[in-house]
């Protein structure tokens, strides 16, 4: 599950996802913590654990930013892109 700031648990609704995940004998792994405009760190460490733990689904929580976020894990989660690197993949560099 990949969501933002403290709003999912200040909601109650970050409980009632990880309740249906868990009613459906899934594992819950979490990437927290994603800022507005979200930067290509995240995005690498994000692809970096779907990688390691091998996730299967990936699920957006939130606003713009998180969903924007997920999109682009999938993207990098799918292969080993530009020696895992989102930003690399778009512009051929690493700033």
């Amino acid at each position: 599950m990949v969501y933002g700031g403290g709003s999912i648990k200040k909601t109650g609704l970050y409980d009632k996802v990880s309740q249906e995940i868990k009613k459906m004998g899934l594992e819950l792994l979490e990437l927290s913590g994603v800022d507005p405009n979200p930067r290509h760190v995240t995005v690498n460490q994000g692809a970096e654990i779907c990688k390691k733990e091998q996730i299967d689904v990936l699920l957006a929580v939130g606003g713009g930013s998180v969903i924007d976020a997920t999109k682009s894990l999938i993207y990098m989660a799918a292969g080993d892109i530009c020696n895992n690197n989102i930003r690399r993949s778009f512009t051929g560099k690493v700033f």
